[in-house]
This record gives structure tokens, C-alpha cells and sequence, in this order.
């Protein structure tokens, strides 16, 4: 018959019950006599690691060996295990090896030559078959210079300092090292190691205009980007002399997408839709090149996440298409129908990760019909879910809507009459699921009083929503993914005048409005958090029509451009401000914001409108419909250092 092996496990079990030795029987009294008691066994750690007691550190160049061997005893002479687990990194990527458990007294790791540098550690641990144990925590470092492969955004203003992430990997060899950042040569301040693959910092007042040199640096070396990969800018924001023309001569409806360097502009060009990108943050374009089929082209829009583009336009007024592209818009998969049959109009495209959405208005005014519809993607593009309408409990018009979304969950505002034309309401439905299903709609703004003009803003799982009702403009927003709203509305800007044409930008907690005051003048407000007290600037009071205004934020920066003059007359000129630098997180008492004044640029002379403005770090992008030919044409303009 074979013998079974016991495990160690099983030893105090066994002699506890007094199995492992024969006894005689019998006799009287005394019970059993406790067992004898249990010694910890004492590890010693090889020579040549630093530290003591049960923390140990090993530093290692990447090219060399070592072989590390513990031991232990036992004073009452048990057997011992041995086991062993890497943590807080890769044990492969530290060049370990090891086989686990091990009975013996010893325990024996090879570190082998690796790559690239690295940290992890090697949790040991040595027991008896009692339980009694000892342990060691052994941080193995191998040491090398960081390396730096980017940073974002990649611009910046000479002499005001921003916030930037510089990514790449060994920035603190598992936090054995302190890594400092530069930018030619000028140390960064208010750095914060977010990872070994990442930090944040802000640049440093001392920078000058033009190229400048990123790099990372700590005991064991440092590391530079190339100067081409990081840009200094002047302060306030120039502009290039000349603009740059997109279309062909028969341009209009401009739309832009930025996801950094990446830009993508679509337009109606006659009837047809026009595409053009950039890879250089406006610098120079791509020949254009026709997406549409022989549709009349209305209403385009454009999304762009690094190569992914996404395009959707209306065809011939009844038939909402889109468009893919995964190389960066060089080529697109065929259109895709996402609606047809009915009167549609004012599509919406916004994606998150892989996720897109799309919205529209099915249906007519003139006849009740008119209908929010929605669909989505989780392909990024490639395939679309069946359109659905939004609401379906509601059973009047709807429009003016808005669309906004992070990750999973996308959200919808729009004007409803359901509550009669005097009472028209700010609703807003979401969905949770990536467009599977839309939750019922629920008014936001005021019952009884009519409201209009949603705009929505989100940032992460914080939404804000903006509307006008009585010359005022209110909002309120949402922490939680729009799962809860407050039940009364803020007071953005009741004062001064009446408010109009609002645009929203918006960074976590801070909410960012521009719109014109009384018709003319421009004014920008700011909160630093739900329902706190607005902050007021006037960013242009001069008398004269104004409109279509704009607005962006990049850190502690807000970018603004808007319209003035009059069209009709050709005295209109898009211009620009931005701001002089802002708290972060602004208080009641706080200085009120301050922008430079208000300036035009390129090398137009007829009348510009419908301004776009795309940012990215210090980096401007404008385009605009500019009538110095007939019909008008597509120009762009940006900053250079």
C-alpha cells in the first residue's frame, strides 16, 4: 500500500490529536498536556540589500545579475515553507524568477538582466507547520534613466504658468526615486508624480517663445523630448498675418473637431460635403475631398478622437448619414443611413472612448410631429443601434436640443411645448447604457414660464444645463452623471441688460458663459462650483451689433470670440480675448475676470460670421465664413509663437 504525504498543514493537526507517536493507553487524571511551545523562525536576508528589519531594497542596473539567497532556522528544529508574491509591479519587467512554495531552509531568487528599467516587490514570507512565520518585503529596483514620450497639451504661455501632464515611464522606479521635470532647462513647479508612467506640473514662469525642450530627470538619468514636441507661445495670443482658405469657392456651414494636432473641418461646399484635416493643429491642410453621394448637403458635423473621425450630415432635408474613418479621415467606410423617410434636421455628434451618439429633429413643427431621435455607437462609428425616439411619452414638439455625453452615459436637453406654447420647458432624458434605452424626460427649468435656448456642458460625470427664461440667463447642473438636479434653478446673469445667444465651456467643477448683453456688448460669467456666486466680465462693450459668441477654457485660461458689426454692410470682423489668468477655483471675492482687449487678425477686410474656436494648450484654432469673395468662402486662422 503507498504512504500518503502529510503537508506541513496537516502536522499540528495530527500531533494535536495524537497521531503522530503510539501511547499507551490508559491511567488517570491530568488531561493532555499542552503543547510544547512554538519558536518563530529567524529569516536572514542575503548581504548587499539596504534597509532593515522586514523592509529591504535591492538597486540594480538593468544589465546586471544577482543571485539572492535567504535563509532561515527553526529553534525547534520544524520544517519550513517558503512563499513568495510580487506586488505594486511586474516581477517579469523587474528580470525575477523564482519557484514557489519551497520547503528548505533556504529560499533562492535569480535576478536577470532587463530592458528597460523598473520596480517591484517581492513579498516573502518562511513558516512553520504551526503557523508561526517571519517575513520580508524586498523592493527590487532596476535602476536606470526615465524616458519621456509625451506631453499634453503640448503648448503653453511664455511667462504664465500651466498645468501640463508629461507621460512616460520610470518617472519613480516605484517611488524609490523623486523625479524632477524641465522645460529648457527650467525647473517646473508644483510637480506631482501621478504615476511611474506620469506627472503633472506647471511650466515655469521663465519660459521664452519657440520650441522648447521637455525633459524628466532623477538619480538615475533623465530623458528629453525633442524641442519640435513642445511650443512656447506669446502672451497674448498672435495670429497668423494670413488666413487660409478650406473651400473650393461655394463654402458655407463650417463645422471643426480638434482632439490635439488632429483637426478635421467639414463644410457645404454647394451642395456637396466637404472634408479637409490637419495634422498640425491648422498649419497646413489636406486637398479636400467629397463624402456625400448626389444628396443636397445640409447641416454637417464632425467628430474626431486621435485616427477615429466621425462625420453625419442631413441629405435632401429627410435622411441623417454618417460617415467613418479610422486612419486619421485619409479614407471612410461607405455612408450609413441613420434615419430616412421623414422631414429631419438639426443633427448632433459627440463621442466618448469608442462611443458616439448622434441626435436630430424628426418630424414638423407646423404639424405637433416634431420629435428628439437618438442613436449610438460603441464601435466608434462602424455600427449604429436603430434610431428611437428620446421621449416617446411626449406628445408635443419638441427642438432646440442639445447633446452631451462621458462614456456610458450621454444626455439630452431640449425645449418641449408639452406644457403649452406659453409654459414651453427645459427637459432633459439620459441614458445610462450606451443609447440602449433613454430615461422618461423631466423639466428642468420653471413650470409655468416659458424658457428656451438650452446649452449643455459636461465634464466627467459633471453636467451643466443653461437656458433663457425672461431676459435672465439660469442653469443648474449635476455632480452624479444626471442621476440627481437641484429642483430649483441658479441665476447666472439677470442684470445689465437682456441676455442672448449663450455658449457654454466648462472643466469639472467650473462653468464658463459668454453671451451678449443688451444686444451689444459681450460678457462672460463664471462659477467655481454648483450654485456658487457668479463673477462677471464685460469682455467688449463697444455699441453696434454683435453676436454669434464663442467660448473655450484650457487650465486657468478662457478663450472667447464673437462677431461684431453688422453682416449686411460688410463692417462685421470676428474677434478675440482671452483671459489674463483666473483661479482655478474662484470665490466670492475674488477678482472679477479680466481679458485682454478685444483684437482682429489675418488679412481679411469684408464681413466674417459664424466663428468656430477650437483650443488645445495655448494653441488657437478660427474658422469663420468670410465674404471678401462671392458667394463666401471657408477661412482659417491660428496662433503662432
Amino acid at each position: 500500500m503507498r504512504a500518503r504525504m502529510l503537508s506541513l498543514r496537516q502536522l499540528p493537526v495530527l500531533l494535536a490529536l495524537g497521531l503522530a507517536t503510539a501511547c499507551g493507553g490508559g491511567g488517570g487524571g491530568g488531561g493532555t498536556p499542552p503543547p510544547p511551545a512554538n519558536t518563530t523562525p529567524t529569516l536572514t536576508p542575503p548581504s548587499g540589500l539596504s534597509g532593515t528589519g522586514a523592509s529591504r531594497t535591492l538597486l540594480l542596473a538593468t544589465g546586471d545579475t544577482r543571485n539572492l539567497v535567504f535563509a532561515a532556522t527553526d529553534a525547534d528544529g520544524d520544517p519550513l515553507q517558503w512563499t513568495a508574491q510580487a506586488t505594486n509591479g511586474s516581477a517579469t519587467a523587474a528580470g525575477l524568477s523564482f519557484s514557489t512554495p519551497v520547503i528548505g531552509p533556504e529560499f533562492t531568487l535569480d535576478v536577470t538582466t532587463v530592458a528597460a528599467p523598473a520596480a517591484v516587490t517581492l513579498v516573502l514570507l518562511v513558516e512553520d507547520p504551526r503557523g508561526a512565520a517571519a517575513a520580508v518585503d524586498v523592493r527590487i529596483v532596476r535602476t536606470g534613466a526615465p524616458t519621456v514620450t509625451g506631453v499634453e497639451p503640448d503648448s503653453a504661455f511664455a511667462g504664465r504658468p500651466q498645468v501640463v501632464t508629461i507621460t512616460g515611464s520610470a518617472f519613480t522606479l516605484g517611488g524609490s526615486v523623486a523625479p524632477t521635470a524641465s522645460f529648457d532647462g527650467i525647473a517646473a513647479t508644483d510637480l506631482t508624480a501621478v504615476a511611474d508612467t506620469s506627472l503633472t506640473c506647471s511650466t515655469p514662469a521663465g519660459l521664452t517663445v519657440g520650441a522648447t525642450t521637455v525633459a524628466v530627470a532623477h538619480a538615475f538619468g533623465n530623458s528629453a523630448l525633442p524641442g519640435s514636441a513642445f511650443t512656447a507661445f506669446a502672451f497674448p495670443p498672435a495670429l497668423a498675418a494670413t488666413d487660409t482658405r478650406l473651400d473650393a469657392g461655394a463654402g458655407s456651414a463650417p463645422q471643426l473637431a480638434r482632439d490635439g494636432a488632429a483637426v478635421h473641418a467639414v463644410w457645404v461646399e454647394g451642395t456637396t460635403l466637404a472634408h479637409a484635416a490637419s495634422a498640425n493643429g491648422g498649419a497646413t491642410w489636406s486637398a479636400a475631398q467629397t463624402l456625400s453621394g448626389g444628396e443636397a448637403v445640409t447641416e454637417p458635423q464632425v467628430f474626431v478622437a486621435g485616427q477615429d473621425v466621425v462625420v453625419a450630415w442631413i441629405g435632401s432635408g429627410n435622411s441623417v448619414l454618417a460617415r467613418t474613418s479610422h486612419d486619421g479621415g485619409a479614407g471612410f467606410d461607405a455612408a450609413v443611413t441613420l434615419d430616412t423617410g421623414t422631414p429631419v434636421q438639426r443633427p448632433r455628434l459627440v463621442g466618448s472612448g469608442a462611443r458616439r451618439y448622434a441626435a436630430w429633429m424628426r418630424g414638423s413643427t407646423g404639424l405637433g410631429t416634431a420629435r428628439i431621435v437618438a442613436t449610438a455607437s460603441t464601435d466608434a462609428g462602424d455600427t449604429w443601434r436603430t434610431a428611437t425616439v428620446v421621449d416617446a411619452l411626449g406628445g408635443a414638439n419638441q427642438r432646440a436640443h442639445e447633446l452631451a455625453c462621458n462614456g456610458a452615459s450621454a444626455w439630452l436637453a431640449f425645449v418641449d411645448e408639452r406644457d403649452g406654447l406659453t409654459a414651453t420647458g427645459i427637459y432633459t432624458a439620459r441614458t445610462a447604457n450606451s443609447g440602449i434605452t433613454w430615461q422618461s424626460a423631466e423639466r428642468r427649468s420653471l413650470a409655468g414660464a416659458a424658457a428656451d435656448t438650452p446649452r449643455l456642458c459636461a465634464d466627467g460625470n459633471t453636467v451643466w444645463l443653461a437656458w433663457l427664461r425672461a431676459n435672465a440667463l439660469e442653469y443648474v447642473a449635476s455632480g452624479d452623471a444626471g442621476v440627481s438636479w437641484p429642483t430649483v434653478a441658479f441665476v447666472l446673469r439677470s442684470d445689465g441688460g437682456a441676455v442672448s445667444e449663450p455658449a457654454l465651456c466648462c472643466e469639472g467643477d467650473r462653468l464658463h458663459a459668454i453671451y451678449l448683453l443688451a444686444g451689444t456688448a459681450v460678457a462672460v460669467s463664471r462659477v467655481g462650483g454648483i450654485g456658487a456666486t457668479p463673477l462677471h466680465e464685460t469682455v467688449s462693450s463697444v455699441t453696434g451689433p454683435a453676436g454669434e459668441p464663442t467660448i473655450a477654457m484650457q487650465g486657468n485660461y478662457v478663450f472667447a470670440a464673437w462677431r461684431s458689426g453688422a453682416v449686411a454692410g460688410g463692417a462685421a470682423r470676428i474677434l478675440t480675448a482671452v483671459s489674463t489668468g483666473l483661479a482655478v477655483n474662484p470665490q466670492p471675492g475674488d477678482p472679477p475676470l479680466q481679458f485682454t482687449s478685444p483684437t482682429g487678425f489675418g488679412d481679411g477686410s469684408s464681413a466674417q460670421e459664424q466663428p468656430l474656436l477650437r483650443t488645445d494648450g495655448a494653441r488657437l484654432l478660427l474658422a469663420w465664413l468670410d465674404h471678401r469673395t462671392t458667394p463666401a468662402g471657408i477661412f482659417t486662422n491660428r496662433t503662432t509663437p
